[in-house]
């Protein structure tokens, strides 16, 4: 849902916020904001497969893992949490549209993408 929010940096530091310290895990899946994501997503997912409702997304919101990874990793100061690590990360692609099974592509996070984090 982050790629449907206009301050995503607020939101992560509000959402690590409330992870359980030291057990808590943090999950996270979006919309890279590449020309992968835009094109399957924005271009095939609403345009051309009718799979998404069209105007849902746009491109200007959607987010890098690298983003969320540089946000998540600094913790949320103001509030004194602590930093996370990457646990893992996995690229997600939509296998079949017609049975709309997805498989993971772990070396390709540039479309769609999910993420697990822990507290350092």
């Amino acid at each position: 849902m982050i790629e449907h929010v206009h301050d995503q940096e607020s939101f992560l530091k509000n959402a690590i916020s409330l992870v359980k310290p030291k057990t808590g895990l943090f999950f996270l899946s979006s919309i890279a904001k590449t020309p992968e994501g835009w094109f399957l997503n924005i271009f095939m997912g609403e345009k051309v497969l009718g799979l998404l409702p069209k105007g849902t997304h746009e491109y200007d919101l959607l987010i890098s893992p690298e983003t969320v990874e540089g946000v998540v990793h600094q913790g949320n100061k103001l509030r004194g949490v602590q930093p996370f690590e990457t646990v893992e990360k996995t690229g997600a692609f939509l296998a079949n549209p017609l049975t709309m099974e997805m498989t993971e592509t772990p070396s390709f996070l540039r479309g769609n993408y999910l993420m697990m984090f822990r507290p350092r």
